[in-house]
């Protein structure tokens, strides 16, 4: 992650990896995966994640994730 004002490269990379870390782990001792259980543990009331998760949701990014996951399933059967 580089260019965030006032954030330096190597803090915001190591809190990325650390909370896909954690979230990997937790998903990795679910059964099922309850990814919308995941997203709220991670989205603080008002912070910074569920601001992120919101703006991403509204824009359709997760859209684009979900086409894509769709078309490489595709490629397994």
């Amino acid at each position: 992650m580089d260019g965030l004002p006032g954030v330096d490269a190597a803090v915001a990379n190591t809190y990325v990896a650390d909370l896909f870390y954690s979230l990997s782990y937790m998903a990795q001792r679910s059964s099922p995966v309850d990814f919308s259980a995941l997203a709220q543990h991670a989205a603080t009331p008002n912070g910074m994640n569920e601001q992120a998760g919101k703006e991403i949701r509204e824009k359709g990014a997760h859209r684009a994730w979900e086409e894509a996951a769709q078309r490489l399933l595709e490629r397994f059967k």
